[in-house]
């Protein structure tokens, strides 16, 4: 699943031992928890969108995206970075 506060990385999954763990039915639960998520994501792609990175807000993972993602990223860690060095100075 993807995860917003970190960099997307691929996963093979073995289809078969997760069809075992699930039996291969997909319970109500299971399908407002992939619609919630499918949300999430959406408003995490629109509120991209907004700062203006340039992809296709469209609730699915595309390469666009997962590039944007990782631009956000950086600049949120940067961002992050620039201030503890701020506090650092204003502490001496």
């Amino acid at each position: 699943m993807f995860e917003f506060d970190s960099k997307y990385e691929k996963k093979k999954i073995d289809c078969e031992k997760f069809d075992e763990m699930h039996d291969g039915i997909i319970t109500k639960e299971d399908s407002i928890i992939n619609r919630q998520y499918k949300i999430k994501l959406a408003k995490y792609q629109e509120k991209l969108v907004e700062l203006g990175y340039e992809f296709e807000a469209n609730g699915k993972l595309s390469k666009a995206f997962i590039k944007a993602h990782h631009k956000y990223l950086r600049k949120i860690k940067k961002a992050n970075r620039n201030s503890k060095r701020r506090e650092n100075k204003t502490d001496k």
